[in-house]
């Protein structure tokens, strides 16, 4: 009672002293920063004294989220956040060592990305990256499409950042270099050897009666040893899920439909108050206009061969013949009907060739100096070497041409009629497999080599997608809904709640606070997991 009595006393001065506290609580913020003027948690981190800005970070965020379209946000966080402190240490090394990148030097490292160097775009007649092409890219970009070029303002300061990045590692690499001491003593390591012999007494041969550990013991060892047992914070769960998949009824309801839709149909038409006969896909004249109307799939007019139907079915829809049909037939999450609408015979051509171009030819290489004639006499040259019956195609294409596809052997793959110029294209497809022959195009002079003729055929696909129908959906709901309540209201545990409801029960151990595949697996398809539903 006396110190109650001495609180009352003091009331003023008890008031005054909690005032304070609150005063500098409210205050501390703003000096945390080391500036009055600092805003609380206006960055996200602090690397070697350089902050991170919480803006411009969220900006890099949402730039990597739509280039990386696939990645979820958690990855491209941790991706932007990684990068930003390798940037910012290695950023302070660059300053410390004068390391700096010209715009030649740009160029150069560009020169070395896959995705530039690779692009036909930015190459030259000879497959080879072009800097000037490059260039008028980013011109034109920024005279016609600022929003782009802005976005390669983005790019190139990722490039200058990794080319200073690739200088600092050189640099420290041409300074790491060995002693021939050091040389020596790591050929006795790696080549010396000696016998040694040795007991092993397992812990097994101790009898465990024979040894007395107490508590204290227990206690005393874990706290000398406290970093061996420090574990990451984490938890085990277990769930159970239910799949939105069609039901046998379900994809029943979609051969059915789709089969009505092969056949004529009559429906009767209010305006002329007669009955109108719809087209069904047998005999449907505007083939592209009814795939629009009634299929999940529309109509492909490019003429495809044998490996580029599937697989499965890719035989029978070869042998159809045109106005045939097949079907229905599933495939994948599909019913459908294809029907034969076009054939090429031999419609696809493979060939090889060495080009041998001249100066004032078509992209010719500024490295070319012949003449036109002296480029037609090395042709005949290598057409008659390439005719020889123990010729190597593929070897003089690779060491002769001057075309891009000469590192392939000359290999131009398959192609279909009008892919290449007048000339090239009357020869491969005038003639049989196996004949090599010389034509003159703008780009110099061919030796071609027709190794291998496909037809290709136009398949129209009449397809409906099996999806659950919304009673499958509602009845899938109400289970789901079921099972969640009973498992929050009922005392049985969770593995037996499910065990009488024969659900299938899915552990999932050692989940870390920012784990987030398995949330990322299931909430993105068509159903979700009982316990997960609140964060779906």
């Amino acid at each position: 009672m006396a110190i109650l009595e001495n609180i009352r006393k003091r009331t003023t001065v008890l008031i005054l002293i909690i005032g304070l506290a609150l005063f500098a609580f409210v205050i501390s913020g703003v000096f945390t920063n080391g500036d009055v003027n600092g805003k609380v948690g206006s960055s996200i981190a602090e690397i070697n004294g350089e902050e991170i800005s919480i803006d411009a970070f969220r900006q890099k965020v949402d730039v990597a989220s739509r280039r990386s379209a696939n990645a979820s946000t958690m990855q491209t966080v941790n991706q932007v956040y990684d990068q930003e402190v390798r940037n910012a240490v290695l950023g302070q090394q660059f300053a410390d060592l004068g390391v700096d990148i010209e715009q030649d030097q740009i160029l150069n490292y560009i020169s070395t990305i896959p995705s530039y160097s690779q692009s036909p775009q930015f190459q030259n007649e000879s497959g080879v990256f072009d800097q000037n092409k490059f260039r008028n890219f980013v011109a034109e970009l920024k005279m016609n499409n600022p929003e782009q070029y802005n976005l390669w303002l983005q790019d190139e300061q990722a490039i200058i950042q990794s080319a200073k990045q690739q200088t600092y590692f050189n640099l420290i690499k041409a300074g790491v270099g060995a002693t021939l001491k050091e040389g020596e003593l790591d050929y006795k390591l790696a080549n010396d050897k000696i016998d040694i012999k040795y007991v092993r007494i397992p812990f097994t041969s101790i009898a465990d009666s024979t040894i007395a550990v107490s508590k204290s013991e227990i206690q005393t060892y874990i706290n000398n040893h406290k970093e061996d047992f420090k574990q990451e914070p984490a938890r085990d769960i277990q769930f159970v899920y239910f799949q939105e998949k069609a039901s046998a009824a379900d994809e029943s309801a979609v051969k059915e439909a789709i089969t009505k839709l092969m056949d004529n149909t009559v429906e009767y038409n209010a305006q002329t108050d007669k009955n109108d006969t719809i087209a069904g896909f047998k005999t449907a004249t505007n083939m592209m206009a009814f795939l629009d109307r009634n299929s999940d799939i529309k109509f492909d007019t490019i003429y495809k061969s044998k490996k580029q139907l599937p697989a499965k079915f890719a035989d029978t829809l070869m042998t159809l013949q045109v106005g045939e049909i097949f079907g229905p037939y599933r495939d994948g999450d599909f019913f459908k009907v294809s029907k034969m609408m076009d054939r090429k015979p031999n419609g696809s051509v493979k060939a090889s060739h060495i080009l041998i171009a001249y100066t004032g030819a078509q992209r010719a290489n500024p490295d070319v100096t012949r003449t036109k004639e002296e480029a037609e006499a090395e042709a005949k040259r290598l057409l008659k070497e390439a005719k020889k019956k123990d010729a190597k195609f593929v070897e003089l294409a690779r060491d002769n041409s001057d075309g891009p596809s000469a590192p392939n052997g000359g290999d131009l793959g398959y192609f279909q009629e009008g892919r290449m110029v007048p000339a090239f294209n009357d020869f491969a497809f005038a003639n049989k497999v196996g004949t090599v022959g010389m034509v003159e195009t703008d780009f110099g002079f061919h030796i071609i080599k027709i190794d291998d003729k496909e037809d290709v055929v136009q398949i129209a696909t009449l397809a409906r997608e099996i999806e659950p129908s919304e009673e499958t959906t509602n009845k899938l709901f109400t289970d789901a809904t079921k099972f969640e309540m009973e498992s929050i209201e009922s005392s049985k545990a969770f593995s037996d709640l499910a065990k009488e409801n024969e659900y299938l029960v899915r552990p999932v151990n050692k989940i870390k606070a920012t784990d987030e595949n398995l949330l990322r697996s299931f909430c993105t398809k068509k159903y979700c997991p009982v316990g997960f539903s609140r964060r779906c």
